[in-house]
């Protein structure tokens, strides 16, 4: 399994890259409702987030995000730019996995289960959710 000990970022999307008031719809994809003011736009954070890997050039990225189960780990990735998204080695969520059992989860848990399966060097989890 990638990642083995690597130094891993382990990284959610939605209030993190940008606004957590994101929807989707299937001809449009996500996007944000119009309550929100039009300075925000989905991954807004991203150049920050950049600038902050860039002199850790060896960290590698999974994504703790939902965008990996909507749209797999490698697609959802592509929206991390071509600086960060040859860094994606995975998700937290694979195929094996039973749908329901890991979207009961809190996030938390979703990523040590998979810091325990992966076995990193080093990690750190950059997420707006604090349960679990």
């Amino acid at each position: 399994m990638c990642g083995k000990n690597e130094h891993v970022l382990y990284l959610d999307f939605v209030g993190v890259l940008h606004r957590s008031e994101v929807w989707y719809h299937p001809r449009v994809g996500p996007y944000f409702p119009s309550k929100v003011p039009n300075q925000y736009k989905l991954f807004q954070h991203l150049g920050l987030l950049e600038q902050l890997l860039e002199p850790y050039p060896k960290v590698s990225i999974v994504l703790s995000t939902s965008w990996s189960r909507r749209y797999g780990p490698h697609r959802a990735g592509k929206n991390l730019g071509h600086k960060l998204s040859p860094r994606v080695i995975g998700a937290t969520f694979h195929s094996r996995m039973n749908h329901d059992e890991f979207d009961n989860k809190l996030r938390g848990m979703q990523v040590y289960e998979d810091v325990l399966r992966r076995k990193p060097a080093q990690w750190v989890a950059l997420d707006d959710d604090i349960e679990g």
